[in-house]
């Protein structure tokens, strides 16, 4: 575990363009849950992809209004260079989910 304040994106992008971050982190929460209670939605891996993507940006989110910058504290030095937290890892997971489920699963993208 490594302690590391993180003033930007990943990799440490758009450095100190807090507000950028919490107007991304609100509007994809507020899509998320709209996309959550339109009911047009069905799949149960569909679904705990997109609560994975509210749940870590939520995450970030408090941390960037509480602290103005997130903390990461995974430090993997052994595989790459990076540090992470567990939000970072609920939106990684929630996304690679919703693009399996929209490419190998979703009857609307198979029929173009």
């Amino acid at each position: 575990l490594t302690y590391v304040e993180n003033r930007g994106a990943a990799f440490g992008l758009f450095e100190n363009n807090q507000m950028i971050f919490v107007v991304v982190a609100l509007i994809a929460s507020i899509a998320g849950l709209y996309m959550l209670h339109s009911k047009k939605i069905n799949s149960k891996i569909c679904k705990f992809s997109i609560v994975l993507i509210i749940a870590g940006a939520l995450g970030n989110l408090i941390d960037r209004v509480r602290l103005d910058f997130v903390v990461d504290y995974f430090d993997f030095v052994f595989i790459w260079n990076y540090v992470f937290n567990l939000a970072d890892c609920f939106i990684v997971v929630g996304t690679i989910l919703l693009c399996i489920y929209v490419v190998l699963f979703d009857s609307n993208t198979k029929k173009q």
